[in-house]
């Protein structure tokens, strides 16, 4: 029979913050790397540099441009990033850190390597690989709930979901987000009005199986030592990305509604390499605590010899749920 462990997962809405360690040095300034890669994206790395602690200011720019990095496969040189000035749209950390790419695809199993040169700095290298895709999700149920505003009368769209995370034997390292979409259908005619896809945000409390998602994370970060093996539920409760556009007035007669929203749900489910899991747990850590004045200070894990920062590898697979109608119970 499988093991199975219950955790749930309470829903609440917080502003998005994402991870920006800061590293300080009381020496001369080091090379910052991060680096996050997967099979079917090509290499994208961004280059900073320490700063001096009686220097340091949050308005001034760390980036370190005009850097040689060489990328290895299993030992082999595949080539040299370029710095690149047309930036995706979703790059982090732009006032800090020059961004470098290289048109090449990773794959798993692979050993990677780079190597950051620059002059008057000490060189870096890491390595890291790709993990199989080995964890799977399976939907397990969902369900409805309203809740009333009562300064305004309205009545919100809340959903819960249920999986199950399947984990196999051995030890894995997982980083669990959770999307949804909604189509704001015409009942009439069955046309789509618009779409709506956001980011779901959550709150864990359970730590003892999820180590660490910080207070305004949507992400879940943790590794399978207390259910390796076995099947991991997780609860997500009072998701309310789908449905925070989507307002009934509480004496809304349901039989008469013109339109609605229709959900689904995208848990994006990543194996990742030790490298990435303890880097973004650190990281995680050190925001937590960074105003606390009786907290231990937080070291921040990096891979990069020589330098700070992270190379690491991770592989993603999505999962869908329909969750079904806000209000409306027809077909």
């Amino acid at each position: 029979m499988q093991k199975l462990l219950s955790v749930s997962l309470f829903i609440l809405t917080f502003n998005s913050c994402e991870i920006a360690p800061v590293y300080l040095s009381e020496e001369n300034p080091q090379i910052v790397v991060e680096c996050f890669f997967k099979p079917d994206d090509p290499f994208l790395l961004y280059l900073g540099e320490t700063r001096f602690t009686h220097e340091f200011e949050l308005d001034t720019p760390a980036a370190l441009s005009k850097a040689e990095v060489r990328l290895f496969e299993n030992g082999e040189l595949i080539g040299l990033f370029m710095e690149n000035d047309t930036l995706p749209p979703n790059v982090r950390f732009l006032d800090r850190q020059a961004v470098y790419t290289l048109d090449y695809y990773p794959v798993p199993g692979k050993t990677y390597r780079i190597e950051v040169s620059k002059e008057g700095y000490e060189s870096v290298w890491a390595e890291s690989q790709i993990p199989p895709a080995r964890g799977y999700i399976e939907a397990i149920g969902t369900s409805k709930t309203n809740r009333l505003d009562p300064e305004n009368d309205f009545v919100e769209y809340l959903f819960n979901v249920s999986i199950l995370l399947k984990d196999p034997p051995g030890t894995d390292y997982y980083h669990l987000d959770i999307y949804s979409r909604a189509w704001l259908i015409d009942l009439l005619t069955s046309d789509t009005i618009n779409t709506r896809f956001s980011e779901e945000f959550i709150n864990v409390d359970q730590g003892f199986i999820i180590q660490t998602s910080g207070p305004f994370w949507s992400e879940l970060i943790f590794d399978d030592i207390l259910f390796e093996g076995a099947d991991l539920q997780i609860d997500f409760r009072q998701l309310t990305g789908a449905g925070s556009t989507r307002v009934l007035r509480k004496d809304t007669d349901l039989k008469n509604l013109t339109e609605d929203n229709y959900a689904k749900y995208y848990p994006y489910l990543r194996n990742v390499s030790f490298e990435y899991h303890e880097y973004y747990r650190t990281a995680m850590q050190q925001l937590e605590t960074i105003d606390d004045p009786f907290a231990e200070p937080v070291r921040i894990y990096s891979n990069i010899h020589g330098g700070k920062g992270v190379f690491a590898g991770y592989n993603e697979q999505v999962f869908e749920i329909p969750a079904g109608f806000f209000f409306y119970e027809g077909e």
